[in-house]
């Protein structure tokens, strides 16, 4: 799946501290996710807008390992549970 590529690419930037790759990559990612947000059902959507506010407080307090724990253990699962 693509968007699962594109969660594992943010996570190697993020570990060999590439910030401008992965921002940009995870702004690109919500992004896309956003778009197919009306192919969720409620309890998803609510789901899915707890981790994007997670994502952003991540990324305003700088805290990188942070937003990989949150891409693997948060939105990867929810992403696997729609396919």
């Amino acid at each position: 799946m693509i968007l699962e590529e594109g969660i594992k690419q943010i996570r190697e930037n993020i570990f060999d501290y590439r910030v401008d790759e992965f921002i940009n990559d995870t702004v690109s990612l919500i992004d896309e996710l956003s778009k197919d947000l009306k192919n969720l059902i409620n309890e998803d959507e609510v789901k899915f807008n707890e981790i994007i506010n997670y994502i952003n407080i991540s990324l305003q307090n700088k805290d990188y390992l942070l937003l990989a724990d949150i891409l693997k253990y948060e939105l990867a699962p929810l992403l696997k549970k729609e396919v």
